[in-house]
């Protein structure tokens, strides 16, 4: 019996934490979708773990204007880190 309690209270901590991730992956969905075309070119670059110097080369662009492109994506998804945007969408 206890047993059985044990195992009900254990699937419904994992279901929680499920849910729970799949609301947070939704969330950050809908931001991206927030992204400009251009913010999100530098997204795809950022998540493959490009610096910002081969962002900026591969695409044309200054360091300073990738810089500024990855403080706007990184204040859309509401994130406080290059590496936890990286380890959201990698």
């Amino acid at each position: 019996m206890l047993q059985a309690h044990e195992d009900a209270i254990f699937s419904i901590i994992a279901l929680n934490v499920v849910l729970d991730d799949v609301y947070k992956k939704k969330i950050w969905e809908e931001n991206i979708s927030r992204l400009t075309k251009r913010e999100r070119e530098v997204f795809l670059y950022l998540v493959k773990g490009y610096r910002n110097k081969e962002i900026a080369d591969t695409l044309h662009l200054s360091e300073y204007t990738i810089k500024n492109h990855i403080d706007s994506i990184l204040n859309k998804l509401d994130a406080k880190s290059r590496l936890e945007v990286i380890a959201k969408f990698a």
